[in-house]
């Protein structure tokens, strides 16, 4: 299941680079998003909730198969684009 979380928030982070902003190898999910909301505040509003979530999914207590649904649902919902943050309703 944590194989999952990781695949879900690479393919976040796939999108987050389309739209302007790389993870960088040696970044967590929490330094990432630092980095992001001083670069690109709009679109750091929209991902740190997530990249949070994911954090504390991949190594916090919180990994129950609601939370990483959730998690999973919320990745979906989310449209970025470059120089542009929408979510999907």
């Amino acid at each position: 299941w944590k194989a999952g979380c990781a695949a879900k928030a690479s393919t976040l982070c796939r999108s987050i680079a389309a739209a302007g902003v790389a993870r960088a190898a040696h970044e967590g999910p929490l330094d990432f998003a630092q980095r992001l909301a001083a670069q690109q505040p709009a679109l750091a509003a929209v991902v740190t909730p997530l990249l949070a979530d994911y954090a504390t999914l991949r190594f916090g207590a919180d990994s129950t198969d609601p939370a990483i649904r959730a998690f999973d649902r919320a990745v979906r919902r989310v449209r970025l684009a470059k120089h542009a943050v929408s979510r999907a309703a």
